[in-house]
């Protein structure tokens, strides 16, 4: 099981291109290599039947400068992030090939766009 639950709250403007990172490392330090590991992120609002998910194979995996790829980075683009500003209920769960562990919850925060650029 993954050693870290992070809590994960954030706001995004309606539109605007984001990502999340997270960078793996065991108590002593030392780098956790997670390129084999499948990433999942949901996001469902709290009012309506809007939903965000990032796929598996659009997670982008890197080394943060350990030698190890312990890193993996979860990109929204301006279209998915579109959507119903309000309240959604977001998670990051990874598949580690043997079980699949929620490694992050909380509140995803859509506002609504005031200009369009």
């Amino acid at each position: 099981m993954p050693a870290y639950f992070f809590n994960l709250d954030a706001i995004i403007v309606q539109g605007d291109q984001r990502s999340y990172t997270l960078t793996w490392t065991d108590s002593s330090g030392t780098a956790v290599d997670v390129s084999a590991w499948d990433v999942y992120f949901k996001a469902e609002s709290t009012k309506t039947t809007d939903t965000l998910v990032v796929a598996p194979v659009s997670v982008v995996f890197s080394d943060s400068g350990s030698g190890t790829t312990d890193t993996f980075e979860v990109p929204f683009s301006e279209a998915q992030t579109d959507i119903e500003p309000g309240y959604y209920k977001q998670e990051i769960s990874v598949d580690r090939g043997n079980n699949i562990n929620t490694v992050a919850k909380g509140t995803l925060t859509i506002i609504e766009r005031v200009t369009e650029v």
